[in-house]
């Protein structure tokens, strides 16, 4: 019982220490999220597409690329293009039992963009281009990670019409 009450005793300027520091580090705009970094990445990229769009109203294309995973979003009658990298990717994979940590499997692939005019529209193609890892995996890393688990990507269209 002394136990108990101690620990309840502790539970309390822990709690508040711990609150303190996530709002100090909101306050200080420290990422403690990784897909919120990412989503501030994409937003300023959009801005960016949206200023060039205004200013620029025979631009069809905004490309950018860098950030890990390819997308086409349209704007209106105009296209953003995020191309991805063409560096190794980790992805992470659940393993077969529950309590272990999860598996980080390479991945690498390449992008490819092409931009053409076609009955008056431009037309943007995409296709993915696979490269093979080499062997990185552990036998048991082989062994534990689950297969077809591995976490999907945005899919990006095959085939993009702006009239």
């Amino acid at each position: 019982m002394v136990l108990l009450i101690e620990l309840l005793v502790l539970s309390v300027p822990v709690a508040l220490l711990l609150r303190d520091a996530y709002k100090t580090a909101k306050r200080f705009d420290f990422v403690l999220d990784p897909s919120e970094l990412t989503r501030q990445k994409e937003d300023a990229y959009l801005d960016a597409a949206e200023r060039e769009f205004a200013e620029n109203s025979d631009v069809a294309a905004f490309i950018y690329g860098h950030t890990h995973l390819p997308s086409v979003r349209r704007l209106g009658e105009r296209a953003v293009i995020n191309t991805g990298t063409w560096i190794k990717q980790f992805e992470p994979v659940k393993v077969r039992f529950g309590i272990l940590p999860r598996i980080y499997v390479p991945s690498f692939f390449l992008s490819s963009f092409r931009i053409a005019e076609e009955h008056d529209s431009v037309v943007i193609e995409y296709r993915r281009i696979e490269k093979l890892p080499g062997q990185e995996l552990t036998w048991l890393q082989r062994l534990l990670a689950r297969r077809g688990n591995r976490a999907q990507s945005e899919d990006v269209p095959q085939h993009t019409v702006l009239s």
